[in-house]
């Protein structure tokens, strides 16, 4: 039976992390992904002549120029950065509601006076939100650089009394709480916090703490595309796997994670292959890993712990190639929120019954990769949050009928924006959190792994480790959080725990 030091289950943006990491420092890997193609949500389909994103709408935290944050030095050491192209997104979106259309652009003060002036009722409060984003953002940037830098002992990072006490005051806030003494047009606050659908909460739910990371990361170190798109991406990380040393598998999945007294011993395959291996990153959700552990699954008190954390919501995409360029149909940036009522709650309790949507980000990928379809036309990934439980409730004929109003709706709300969109379609796809289960695995079809309520991120997750030891976890479910940039982070973390677990003296640099 062949033996690793490490076997990662799961070849997702965080699994692709730890796989290239823990090849890098020598030690035998084996990466397993289920699917023909490593890169889980980072994935890409061609339908004829059209290419369509799986999920990318930019990268974070790769820095202005690009370099020097501890994400790029991570990539360049892997060497991921400099095999791929990037491209910078500036605006980073257009907004559009009742009464509101506003281009918005990147980079700290362009972004304020443009908010400012298109809202000067509200101008001071726009003003303070953000510094007080970016104040808070400053504060807690040694814990982000040391997540990024794969240091576990996070507090560690906190030595300043007043820094700790601000991050402490934050962490229980929501990004509501910090608005409302501030901006009183309901039209300025949507678009001030419009970014609110990547982390799958709206403002009264969403963790203040995490907003300001996001927000302040997009305006700082600018927002980038790579070329080639998420595919790109994920295929640099399997060579770097591959040009180290390590291996990959696709095509196949694993069955069962083996364990024996607390202690990981191996993987066993779909096909029966069998792997030992001295340590073990699942790459899948914490409870779908406690299933492939089986009878020597985790201990009651950690399945107990996991079943108090609130699963994010899914999505339901419509992939629609359209018979009109970008320039015909006038988009201005590449990703246009558009919100059918300022009243964002009232468009979150649509998300959580999964009914049709008051809100979407629709965006056109040629303004930042196009060569992505024929230059007389465009190519579109129409997004709407849903919660999965709701869908997971239907029979196959309500849901194939909801599936159907809830496109329709979505193609509807952007034609009204841009007209002649519904009219010149010449394919869609619809993917709903039925497809999401079944490519990922991720309960609920969730995007973002548990939510980012004040009390469920960064820090607040499950630890990269768990009670089996030699088995670890990376992905948007463990720390510090969902989104490609904590995903690629999450693998770093899980990296080190092996790394040490392994006896291997050398770090992972960057």
């Amino acid at each position: 039976m062949p033996g690793y030091d490490v076997v990662v289950v799961g070849g997702g943006l965080g699994g692709l992390s730890a796989a290239a990491a823990m090849s890098r420092l020598g030690a035998r890997t084996l990466l397993v992904e289920r699917h023909p193609k490593v890169g889980g949500y980072a994935g890409a389909f061609k339908r004829g002549p059209f290419q369509f994103e799986a999920s990318l709408h930019a990268l974070s935290g790769l820095g202005d120029p690009i370099g020097g944050t501890p994400l790029a030095r991570y990539l360049d050491y892997l060497g991921v950065l400099h095999s791929l192209r990037f491209e910078k997104i500036d605006p980073i979106y257009h907004s559009s509601g009742p009464g509101v259309e506003i281009t918005v652009p990147g980079g700290v003060e362009p972004f304020k006076e443009a908010l400012a002036a298109y809202f000067p009722l509200d101008a001071d409060g726009i003003r303070t939100f953000v510094d007080d984003c970016l104040s808070l953002y400053r504060k807690i940037r040694p814990l982000e650089e040391s997540l990024a830098r794969g240091d576990n002992t996070v507090l560690q990072s906190l030595k300043r009394p007043l820094a700790l006490s601000a991050v402490v005051r934050a962490m229980p806030q929501t990004v509501e709480g910090r608005l409302a003494s501030l901006v009183r047009d309901p039209a300025a606050r949507l678009v001030l916090t419009q970014i609110w659908g990547y982390f799958g909460l709206p403002p009264s739910k969403l963790s203040w703490f995490w907003f300001c990371g996001g927000l302040a990361t997009y305006l700082n170190d600018g927002a980038w595309w790579p070329v080639g798109g998420s595919r790109a991406f994920a295929d640099a990380f399997e060579r770097a796997i591959r040009s180290a040393g390590g291996e990959v598998i696709t095509g196949v999945g694993v069955r069962k994670i083996l364990a024996q007294r607390g202690v990981v011993k191996g993987v066993v395959l779909d096909d029966d292959r069998e792997f030992k291996a001295r340590t073990v990153i699942s790459n899948a959700d914490p409870m779908k890993t406690d299933d492939l552990l089986g009878q020597n699954g985790f201990p009651l008190w950690y399945r107990l712990h996991l079943g108090t954390l609130e699963v994010s919501a899914s999505t339901v995409n419509v992939y629609a190639a359209v018979g009109k360029s970008a320039r015909e149909l006038g988009v201005r940036a590449h990703e246009t929120f558009i919100s059918g009522d300022l009243n964002q709650d009232a468009a979150w309790d649509r998300v959580a019954a999964a009914a049709l949507p008051l809100n979407l980000v629709a965006a056109c990928y040629n303004l930042v990769e196009p060569g992505a379809s024929p230059d007389d036309s465009s190519v579109w990934m129409l997004t709407t949050l849903s919660n999965g439980a709701p869908w997971l409730a239907l029979d196959k004929g309500a849901y194939d009928s909801h599936k159907k109003a809830v496109a329709d709706a979505m193609i509807a709300m952007v034609d009204r924006r841009y007209p002649g969109f519904a009219a010149n379609l010449r394919r869609t796809e619809v993917s709903t959190p039925y497809t999401n289960i079944r490519y990922t695995g991720n309960t609920g079809g969730a995007i973002y792994g548990f939510s980012n309520r004040p009390w469920s991120h960064s820090v607040l997750r499950p630890g990269n480790d768990t009670p089996i030891k030699g088995l670890y976890l990376a992905g948007a479910w463990t720390r510090p959080g969902g989104g490609f940039q904590p995903a690629v982070i999450s693998g770093r973390l899980a990296a080190e725990l092996a790394r040490r677990y392994l006896g291997i003296n050398r770090h992972t640099e960057g």
